[in-house]
């Protein structure tokens, strides 16, 4: 088998330049991954907005992703119901 590159179709890394990314946006409305709750972003504090007020549950790790090292998240609740 042989295989024929024809190099003036490839470009190198360097000739895509930096790769533009947009800053994340919350969604419009969360659900709880452990209760099934759900609450708008709109009306919540951007410190607890994906603390579940149902259950207490931290559901950040899985709208955003994983966190940093440095990142620390805030405790998860201890399980008792919070009404708002």
């Amino acid at each position: 088998m042989k295989i024929h590159i024809d190099m003036k179709h490839i470009k190198l890394f360097e000739d895509f330049g930096a790769l533009e990314v947009e800053p994340y946006e919350a969604p419009m409305q969360i659900q709880c991954n452990k209760c099934g709750w759900n609450w708008n972003t709109t009306e919540s504090d951007p410190k607890d907005m994906y603390i579940c007020h149902k259950c207490g549950e931290d559901n950040r790790v899985f709208y955003e992703g994983e966190p940093e090292e440095d990142d620390e998240l805030p405790p998860t609740g201890s399980g008792e119901t919070i009404i708002p």
